[in-house]
């Protein structure tokens, strides 16, 4: 649930900056999902499968102790790295962020879309709304991007 909480700080971080400080809204919006819910997200995500493993595994209804799970932390590492670095750099840089960061979204949807068919697998980290954000997230990019 934490990618939805982490959508709405973004867009509250967004409606302060745009409506106090008169940034533009498209670029204003963009810069802070990617810093937040790629970034921020990423790194967020890189903790929680590294270091609590068995947790996540089993919040997500997948077996515990799968060494899987810290190769799925270092992809989550590397695009919070590459979301956190978009403060830096702009451009085309945005958009192979927003790509990496909509193949692995979708993905991911993919994943829990077969577990949760093939396997009636409806745990709280495999459906609902991480499961929708993981869908529909990178369309948003993609929209806020093309929309210069």
């Amino acid at each position: 649930m934490y990618p939805v909480y982490l959508f709405l700080m973004a867009l509250a971080i967004s409606i302060v900056e745009i409506v106090f400080f008169h940034q533009p809204m498209r670029e204003c919006l963009l810069l802070n999902f990617l810093l937040i819910n790629t970034g921020l997200q990423g790194i967020v995500g890189f903790v929680g499968h590294f270091f609590n493993a068995d947790i996540v595994a089993k919040g997500i209804g997948w077996p515990q102790g799968n060494p899987f799970q810290t190769e799925i932390a270092f992809a989550n590492l590397g695009m919070g790295a590459l979301g956190l670095t978009c403060l830096f750099l702009k451009g085309d840089f945005w958009l192979a962020t927003i790509i990496m960061r909509s193949i692995y979204s979708w993905g991911a949807a993919y994943t829990h879309v077969v577990d949760l068919f093939k396997k009636n697998n409806k745990a709280k980290y495999n459906a609902g709304p991480v499961l929708y954000f993981g869908l529909f997230y990178p369309f948003l990019l993609i929209g806020l991007y093309w929309l210069k």
